[in-house]
């Protein structure tokens, strides 16, 4: 990105809260809810969908070592 260090702090500020708000909303939470949510609801599911994201992922890799590993 060009530029990324010469931000002010209200753009990053505007930036962090719309790239928030995008992931929620691709997670499939309304955004008239995600606007009723504390900054630590919002922490709490983040980390979950990240979680969840990472067991998948960890599954993944593994269902491949074990197909990798029938060759």
């Amino acid at each position: 990105m060009r530029g990324v260090g010469e931000q002010h702090p209200q753009e990053k500020i505007a930036y962090s809260y719309w790239a928030t708000t995008l992931h929620l909303l691709e997670i499939g939470i309304p955004y008239d809810a995600i606007n009723q949510f504390t900054e630590q609801e919002i922490n709490l599911i983040l980390g979950v969908d990240m979680a969840i994201k990472e067991n998948h992922a960890e599954k993944e890799a593994s269902a491949m070592s074990m197909n990798n590993m029938r060759r």
